[in-house]
């Protein structure tokens, strides 16, 4: 209406008729194009674009209501398109499962493979209409994505160049989306993409691609839960490898699966290593711990790791964690090898069905370690060849989170930021995973008063998390020839404050019963915690013993898994009768 005072009579038409356009049950491809070149100023293209469009429109009107009313018509698919047009770029009757992001040059490349992945049943999204510039769409992008289960790139030199590729993959990323790119052409990764894409399993559809490709996206997009076919596909079981097959993937090298029979497990657990998961220990608030860890001992229950293979733990590994279990308590992660210049091997062990699977093998002086899982147990990072990697615990693909250098402990937040301790300890640092940010370096043992000896920290060895990123705890550690010379020190995130909390002890975990779980004369101890004063009782438990440890360098293979009152152990235990195993060992069920 002001429009129209003004004198600026097109432009009030051209936006009171978009407006009943959008409102009313199916605005027409040339209704978007007439948006899109108003925006770009050429305002007789868009009036032109959207009288055309109200034409076809009451033209379609006109048949479809003719048909209806003819005593021996009958709906065809033509007929249905005339009453229900489709917005071209989504994806009719269906939800979306499958996002496809590709630049406008490349339309006649990636339209052929949409074809057919539309012709195999799959729920396509995609920008048909070719209008990188309606910023009207932006809402239905934003959605399209969130709805997905995988986006799909397609890679080419124009589409790295792409500012809406771009925010398409971040969007993704974010929202934790699957993504999987599919090279149109060789073409060089941006710096800008390179976090979200380095080692990402990926496709190439060079030259129309062919079939063997075609079944390979098939069987990968099935993986991830997208219908194809008509066949909604059924979750894998935990750890499952996936089937052998003579198609090209790229997955992470050396990756590899191992299923034990039942009988071979018999003989693996007498003969083999092992580590040790103390399933149940259960705190019960309102008697003493004491009491509450007197009524049971514990049930060991063996695990085997693969044949032929030992965990890694020797003096070269004194500083880092070996072995880890997931938050949800399915999996063990721990890295495999001999001796320090010799191959290591990282395992994904399902303990559901005891599927072991071979994520990567390195000959890097320190091995593969450090292995943390996330908080929902969807990923699994590590310390390799000076690089943060992640691993998926479905797919087993693999991403570089960052650089790193000889790291000591690190810990997963609940806020999907990763805190690490690279250069030997003597700094703390914080990646936040899913976003362009660079590393930040929290806090250094330079930025502390080297006068007060009470309060001098050493190095920040084993860390943790602690809930709702309350803050840090640490081993602060000194090498002594002194056995459990070191205390554990919570440091807050915000002020960076260091608070000492216990005396002789070392390699600290948070039970969320409200405890300190902790390694001291070889033994798994544990003592309560109050995180809203940041104390810690007086009062101690010794939880297992036996645990193997290095109480000279404050470091011990061992992990904890919880849900809810459940606490679970895990440790490369010391040998017994002459033969290392590793063990199970569950311990005060509630």
């Amino acid at each position: 209406m002001l429009l129209g005072l003004a004198g600026r009579h097109n432009e009030a038409r051209f936006i009171i008729q978009s407006l009943e356009k959008i409102s009313s049950e199916r605005p027409t491809s040339k209704h978007f194009l007439s948006i899109v070149h108003y925006a770009l100023g050429d305002h007789d293209k868009a009036l032109t674009l959207l009288e055309e469009s109200i034409t076809e429109k009451n033209s379609a009107s006109s048949s479809s209501a003719h048909d209806s009313t003819s005593p021996n018509s009958e709906t065809t698919s033509d007929s249905k398109n005339l009453q229900q047009p489709q917005r071209p770029n989504q994806t009719p009757a269906m939800s979306t499962e499958v996002f496809v992001s590709y630049s406008s040059q490349d339309y006649e490349r990636v339209m052929p493979l949409v074809d057919r992945l539309r012709s195999a049943g799959v729920a396509v999204w995609v920008d048909e209409g070719n209008i990188d510039a309606a910023t009207l769409w932006s809402e239905s992008i934003v959605e399209a994505i969130a709805e997905c289960r995988v986006l799909i790139m397609m890679v080419s030199s124009h589409s790295t160049d792409s500012h809406n590729v771009v925010k398409e993959v971040m969007i993704a990323s974010e929202s934790k989306k699957t993504i999987l790119p599919i090279y149109l052409e060789s073409a060089d990764i941006p710096a800008k993409l390179k976090y979200q894409l380095t080692g990402i399993q990926h496709l190439e559809w060079f030259d129309g691609g062919n079939d063997e490709v075609f079944e390979t996206l098939k069987d990968g997009l099935a993986k991830r839960g997208v219908t194809i076919d008509g066949k909604t596909p059924t979750n894998q079981a935990l750890g499952q490898a996936p089937q052998k097959t003579s198609r090209k993937t790229h997955r992470s090298p050396g990756h590899t699966s191992q299923s034990t029979s039942p009988i071979k497990n018999i003989a693996l657990v007498v003969l083999s290593i092992g580590c040790v998961l103390l399933l149940s220990i259960v705190f019960q608030n309102t008697d003493p711990i004491e009491n509450t860890a007197s009524k049971k001992e514990p049930i060991y229950l063996p695990v085997s790791i693969p044949e032929g293979e030992n965990f890694y733990f020797d003096l070269s590994n004194q500083f880092q964690q070996s072995i880890a279990i997931s938050p949800d308590g399915k999996w063990i992660a721990y890295s495999s090898g001999a001796k320090a210049d010799g191959n290591h091997s990282l395992w994904l062990h399902s303990i559901k069905d005891d599927t072991k699977t071979k994520l990567a093998t390195t000959q890097s002086m320190w091995g593969i370690y450090n292995p943390v899982f996330s908080p929902d147990s969807r990923w699994l990072a590590i310390f390799d060849e000076g690089k943060l990697k992640r691993y998926s615990t479905d797919s087993h693909e693999m991403n570089i989170v960052c650089d790193e250098a000889a790291t000591f402990g690190a810990a997963w937040g609940n806020n999907d930021t990763i805190y690490f301790s690279p250069h030997e300890g003597s700094h703390l640092q914080a990646i936040k995973i899913n976003s362009s940010d660079e590393v930040e370096t929290i806090a250094t043992i330079a930025d502390q008063d080297y006068e007060n000896e009470e309060s001098v920290v050493h190095g920040y060895r084993r860390i943790e998390i602690l809930p709702d990123e309350q803050g840090i705890l640490f081993s602060n550690f000194l090498y002594s020839s002194t056995s459990n010379y070191g205390s554990i020190v919570h440091l807050d995130l915000k002020t960076k404050k260091r608070t000492p909390l216990i005396q002789n002890g070392f390699a600290p975990r948070y039970s969320k019963t409200g405890h300190i779980v902790y390694i001291r004369d070889n033994a798994l101890k544990a003592r309560k915690f109050d995180l809203s004063t940041l104390t810690a009782g007086q009062e101690e438990v010794t939880l297992v013993t036996g645990f193997r440890s290095n109480s000279y360098w404050g470091n011990a293979h061992y992990d904890i898994s919880q849900d809810g009152t459940w606490f679970t152990s895990l440790a490369p235990m010391l040998p017994r009768d002459s033969l290392p195993g590793l063990t199970i060992r569950e311990k005060w069920r509630k």
